[in-house]
């Protein structure tokens, strides 16, 4: 199947980052083609007015490699708002990679109001396997409750973040989503997709969100929303929905076509994803800094 990389406004948001240093960002959707993407999988669903997003997962056990091509590995699962057809993401969740000097996974809780950078949630400790509940709020004015707790050891961090009002980084909250991705990062001044880390099943439960003051689970929504079958397909009138997987470049067909992970039906208000393969690092063209 011959993919069609879609370079968007959204790349041009990407944070700032030395060079020499990786800054992993957690990105807006790159699509690829008919649904698939190089940098996300699991849901979005796209509505207009979202002020709520919700769900439930076990952090996954992360193992090596430790990078690919001198890049390091990553895998991100989090819940948001925005990013799936704007450029903004309001977001909340953990990431994993591995580390090859001492032979361990290292996790951890993070915010992110992109295209500013991420924060890391230093105050939360998080081990593989611990239940993992995310949710993002819209407060009105500009103003996001991002709150994210480790139901296992009992932790949980909440603040209140302020995005642009006005101008291109504006959020629209015009989408709910429920991620796995393979973060981003600033390499030899280019906008770089890191490869994807090695990691367990992923399985979201109690998916739900609140679009125009009505509360739907993500179950209802593909039961009574249009599917979006993706790129290079019209989108359909809001409110549509997508099931997403991750892609990379396969060097078998010359196209970005080869399949990271793949993404489960939801069954009981609940969804897993699973590994495939970590895929190489993407370089995006046309996109530099410096």
């Amino acid at each position: 199947m011959k993919a069609t990389l879609i370079l968007s406004f959204i790349l041009l948001l990407a944070p700032l980052a030395p060079s020499a240093a990786i800054y992993p960002c957690n990105a807006p959707m790159i699509r690829s083609f008919e649904g698939a993407s190089l940098n996300w999988s699991g849901y979005a669903v796209s509505i207009p007015d979202v002020t709520y997003v919700t769900a439930t997962f076990k952090v996954p056990t992360v193992s090596g490699p430790a990078s690919v091509e001198g890049l390091p590995t990553d895998v991100s699962v989090w819940v948001g708002i925005d990013g799936y057809t704007s450029g903004t993401v309001e977001q909340v969740g953990v990431s994993g990679s591995f580390d090859a000097s001492t032979n361990t996974a290292i996790y951890y809780a993070w915010w992110e109001m992109y295209p500013r950078v991420s924060t890391t949630i230093r105050t939360l400790t998080i081990s593989a396997g611990d239940q993992i509940t995310a949710s993002v709020s819209y407060l009105g004015g500009g103003s996001f409750h991002l709150s994210i707790s480790d139901d296992t050891n009992g932790q949980s961090f909440t603040t209140t973040a302020r995005a642009p009002v006005g101008g291109p980084d504006s959020p629209q909250r015009s989408s709910a989503e429920w991620v796995v991705e393979r973060a981003a990062t600033i390499y030899k001044g280019y906008l770089t997709i890191l490869p994807l880390a090695t990691f367990s099943d992923v399985t979201f439960t109690s998916a739900s969100f609140t679009a125009g003051g009505k509360s739907f689970t993500l179950q209802y929504a593909l039961g009574h929303f249009t599917q979006y079958e993706g790129y290079p397909n019209s989108p359909p009138s809001q409110p549509y929905w997508e099931q997403i997987y991750i892609v990379g470049y396969d060097s078998a067909t010359g196209q970005y076509d080869l399949p990271l992970d793949t993404v489960s039906a939801v069954t009981s208000n609940s969804f897993t994803i699973f590994f495939l393969a970590n895929g190489e690092p993407i370089p995006i063209p046309g996109i530099l800094r410096h």
